[in-house]
Order: structure tokens, then sequence, then C-alpha cells
């Protein structure tokens, strides 16, 4: 009987271990039973915008007026952009989206042909975390459902 009890004891650790090491995501869940696709597939909007350039990272939230990223499950999005500069400038990209082979980047192709790399820092039912260099320019954005 100790031995059993021994041998569960053992068992529960190493699989505590288990699922603890194996996160993909910086910030995100160890465990999920949603699929990364399930989780992806959502209509966010932004939460929060910070841009890096060299080693100065600035909160530029407000700056914006909002980002609106629709992810559907034919693999296509759409993604909303308006912000305001004496008078209102809205932006729609549209395109295709695909997980890379680790599912840690989400690919956007956009309709041009360019395709938009975004590590994945955060996936989960209702929240997204991307970020993206352009122009020198990392733009990290959190997101949640709609």
């Amino acid at each position: 009987m100790k031995k059993l009890l021994a041998f569960g004891l053992f068992a529960f650790a190493l699989s505590a271990l288990t699922l603890t090491s194996c996160n993909k995501y910086e910030e995100g869940s160890n465990f999920s039973f949603i699929s990364k696709n399930s989780r992806m597939i959502n209509n966010w909007e932004m939460t929060k915008l910070e841009q890096t350039s060299g080693i100065a990272t600035a909160d530029v939230t407000s700056t914006v007026d909002y980002i609106e990223l629709d992810m559907n499950e034919d693999n296509t999005f759409e993604m909303r952009t308006a912000l305001t500069i004496l008078v209102q400038i809205i932006s729609i990209e549209t395109g295709t989206w695909a997980f890379n082979d680790d599912k840690t980047q989400v690919l956007l192709t956009l309709e041009n042909g360019s395709v938009r790399t975004c590590n994945i820092i955060k996936l989960k039912k209702d929240e997204l975390k991307i970020s993206y260099t352009e122009n020198a320019i990392t733009n990290t954005i959190e997101m949640e459902t709609k």
C-alpha cells in the first residue's frame, strides 16, 4: 500500500512539473482544454497599445481611438484601426491568418501579399497579447473579446 501511495505521489509531482514547464507563451496559461485555433477565432478589441523603439517604451493607447481584430473560422481576418489627427482616419486591413509551425506566431497575410508576423505573448479564450515590428518600432497590443 505504501508503494502505491508513493508511486501516486511521484506521478502527481511529475505531471505537475510537466504541465508547468510546457507553456508556449510568455504570459499564457500552462494548460487549456480549448485549442489554440478556437481561442484565436474571436472578435478582439484593443485595451492597451505600447510602442518600443530602441530601449524606450511608451504607452500610446490614448493616441488610437480603437483597434478591432476579427479572426474568423475560415482563416480570414479584418483589422480596423481608427485614430484622430484633426480628422478621424480609419484603416481597414483584410487577408488570411495562420499559425506558424509551433504556434508561437500568427502570420497575417494582407491582400497585397505582404505578411505581418505577430509573436503571441498571451492567448486565452478572452485575452490576446501580440507584438510585431514595423519600421523599427515594436508594437505590443493587448486585446480582449468584444
